[in-house]
């Protein structure tokens, strides 16, 4: 299963996990645009940054919008950050393996 959906096993494994900020915004019920509506940002800025691929300058109004403290929403983006990274390094060596015949000599 961890292979079709191309994640590390790990991930399947239930364990407790701070949640990501995409996490966070639909337990609120909001959509990208309102979420960018609260703080001022378009749309695409909030996509960015709960996919982990940009900062912000005010963690603190990016916090109040998500209705979190600031620790928490830095916990959340960390956690989005470690994700995106995951993904990006198994990827890469899924393709390593291609690339050298699937082998891990």
């Amino acid at each position: 299963m961890a292979r079709a959906l191309g994640v590390p096993v790990s991930e399947l494994l239930h364990r407790e996990r701070t949640l990501t900020l995409r996490d966070t915004r639909w337990r609120l019920g909001l959509t990208q645009a309102q979420m960018g509506a609260r703080i001022g940002v378009v749309r695409q800025r909030v996509s960015q940054v709960e996919r982990g691929v940009a900062g912000v300058r005010s963690a603190a109004a990016w916090a109040a919008a998500y209705g979190l403290t600031l620790a928490q929403w830095t916990g959340a983006h960390q956690t989005t950050r470690d994700l995106v990274r995951r993904r990006v390094a198994a990827q890469t060596h899924r393709r390593g393996k291609r690339l050298t015949g699937g082998s891990d000599a």
